[in-house]
């Protein structure tokens, strides 16, 4: 089968981000998990919207970055979650290594010592933890990519495979929606924002997603959180 090209601007809806490029390849992989793929990679998100035209709805589609709002920066106010601010309800906490991986080694077309080799991330030392990832179905094309562009590929095959084997840890946690910070003014989804527990553990955490419940007791937010490395 004939290689699937993906080529996105990151032109995000986010007033401090410029535009780049991400160049990736893929052969035989449904587009929506290419796409997946790449916007974990890049710690973005996705939508399609519907735009009515004379024809009917044209679908356009937005890639989206949240707003690092955690402690740190300076841009923007920082939000913090805390049982000491008393806007944290309640929280818990699980971190899993097993499958954990820093660095990617990516082997792509070629045989012997002239394949093509590339390298995602930078730990060394016992910190290193190594992952060799066959790219070889990443191809030039018989030189129609250029030497640059291809191990470009690589290396973003290589950022895919190390964020698929990320450092599992499970953050969730019950907010105060009434006290310090308001949803969709203070922070919204897709934000990065900063959680300490009863135990200080603190971390700089995306809110991947949050369930908003109203019932006799009134209303709460719970989010989910990924980790992120600020």
């Amino acid at each position: 089968a004939a290689p699937l090209w993906v080529m996105l601007p990151l032109t995000m809806y986010a007033p401090d981000v410029s535009t780049a490029t991400a160049r990736a390849q893929y052969t035989g992989t449904n587009l929506l998990d290419a796409v997946e793929e790449i916007c974990k990679a890049h710690g973005l998100g996705f939508r399609c919207v519907g735009d009515a035209t004379d024809e009917g709805i044209a679908l356009r589609m937005e890639l989206l970055r949240g707003l690092d709002r955690s402690e740190g920066q300076e841009a923007r106010s920082p939000v913090i979650f805390s049982p000491e601010f008393e806007n944290l309800l309640s929280s818990s906490y699980v971190m899993d290594t097993t499958n954990y991986k820093n660095v990617a080694i990516v082997a792509g077309e070629g045989e012997g010592k002239t394949r093509k080799r590339a390298t995602y991330g930078s730990a060394s030392g016992m910190a290193r933890r190594e992952i060799f990832v066959d790219a070889r179905d990443l191809s030039t094309n018989e030189g129609e990519i250029s030497e640059d562009d291809y191990m470009a590929q690589l290396v973003a095959r290589g950022a895919e495979k190390v964020a698929e084997h990320a450092l599992s840890e499970a953050f969730d946690g019950e907010m105060d929606a009434g006290n310090t910070f308001t949803l969709d003014v203070d922070y919204t989804l897709g934000d990065i924002v900063t959680v300490e527990n009863e135990y200080g553990i603190r971390k700089n955490v995306r809110i991947s997603a949050i369930v908003e419940v109203w019932d006799a007791d009134g209303y709460a937010a719970i989010p989910n959180f990924e980790n992120v490395e600020v």
